[in-house]
């Protein structure tokens, strides 16, 4: 976590050189996110097949940006701090389902530089490269070691609203849609198996300017 506040830090303070304060302004922002899909297939390493399962994912995010505006275009560095509960619910008739962990906490820390243009005054859509993404997933507060840091969600694209002292946006974060039902190295809580499995997921966001509030 040190780690990832520094580089937060370094990558911020970069760019104030190069920019006037009146092109400057940081806030705080809070969002939800949801799961773009409900079933998906799974590959179910103790029976060597592929089954449909259900599931229920989402979760809520926060943190904090930096801004650097243009006439048209602006760039933004977040640090997001997130947590998704994951639910699966599989087929207890085809796979012992008391031997898998089939709910589970994701908790992530992100670094996103972002890139924008704007359409309106008020409305612009954007794109952005998520520079760092470190996650751990827990189990009854045991950490599930397979997935440490497994995420390969990456980009992220979207639109936003702005006002003079908030901002709403809403973006798309896609991932991989592979799925499996693998065994752990070492048994948790006489579990034997974990589902290694990433969603892409919407993410509403609602943001507050405070560099606005603190100089009106």
């Amino acid at each position: 976590m040190k780690y990832l506040d520094s580089y937060f830090v370094l990558l911020s303070f970069l760019f104030i050189p190069f920019f006037s304060f009146s092109q400057f302004s940081f806030g705080v922002k809070a969002g939800a996110n949801i799961d773009s899909k409900n079933n998906i297939t799974a590959y179910i390493a103790s029976i060597d097949n592929n089954i449909n399962i259900y599931l229920s994912r989402g979760g809520v995010n926060f943190g904090g940006y930096i801004q650097y505006e243009f006439p048209e275009f602006f760039m933004k560095v977040e640090y997001n701090h997130t947590q998704i509960q994951n639910n699966h619910v599989i087929p207890y008739i085809l796979v012992r389902t008391d031997e898998i962990i089939e709910n589970y906490t994701i908790k992530k820390l992100e670094i996103p530089l972002i890139a924008g243009y704007r359409v309106t005054e008020k409305i612009n859509v954007f794109a952005g490269y998520k520079i760092l993404n470190r996650g751990s997933q827990y189990f009854k507060y045991f950490e599930i070691e397979e997935l440490r840091n497994i995420s390969k969600s990456k980009l992220l694209f979207g639109f936003g609203l702005n006002f003079t002292n908030f901002n709403f946006d809403l973006r798309f974060e896609p991932a991989p849609e592979i799925t499996s039902v693998l065994y752990l190295g070492q048994s948790i809580n006489e579990k034997t198996q974990y589902i290694k499995t990433e969603g892409s997921y919407f993410v509403l966001t609602f943001g507050i300017n405070l560099y606005s509030l603190l100089i009106s």
